[in-house]
């Protein structure tokens, strides 16, 4: 959802939005949105700032990394973030105090790009199907939640032969 910054009035903005994955801006095959994303926003004209907060609600679709089988995870994220108009900053340089801003080029504000970025830093960087997810199995790759496989091999110990010293 785009917004010109010109027809905000003062105050609080409230939008209350159900959008697809594909309005937001998300791309076919990144990241799987099982229905819609419910967002409710609010924009607040704070003059040469531009604070945007929010809550966002919807379902994703992940794969586990211990045993691959996919399965929904449920996001339900607030967020903040405030878009500064006019804010000249050198290359390269970051200002400590402003690593929550963003800068606002031009007249147009993406609150999209916000619940976007919001979603992905939502989703676990490994993500489990279940708490005790027991994987696959490292011989034959069946899926222990599912079965017990039959392998029988050792594990070796990467420490096997190193002695302690007291």
């Amino acid at each position: 959802m785009e917004l010109n910054i010109h027809d905000l009035k003062d105050g609080i903005n409230e939008y209350d939005l159900r959008e697809t994955a594909e309005e937001i801006g998300f791309s076919s095959g990144e990241i799987k949105i099982s229905g819609l994303i419910h967002s409710k926003v609010k924009v607040e004209n704070l003059g040469e700032k531009i604070k945007v907060s929010g809550n966002i609600k919807t379902c994703v679709l992940l794969e586990c990394s211990r045993c691959l089988e996919k399965f929904n995870h449920d996001i339900n994220a607030d967020f903040q973030i405030v878009h500064i108009k006019n804010w000249i900053f050198k290359e390269g340089e970051i200002d400590k105090k402003r690593m929550d801003e963003d800068v606002l080029k031009g007249d147009i504000l993406n609150i999209g790009d916000d619940i976007r970025q919001t979603i992905i830093l939502e989703i676990p960087m490994k993500p489990v199907c279940i708490e005790n997810c027991k994987g696959l199995c490292s011989n034959c790759g069946k899926n222990l939640n599912i079965e017990k496989c039959g392998c029988k091999f050792e594990r070796e110990s990467p420490f096997k032969g190193i002695r302690l010293q007291r």
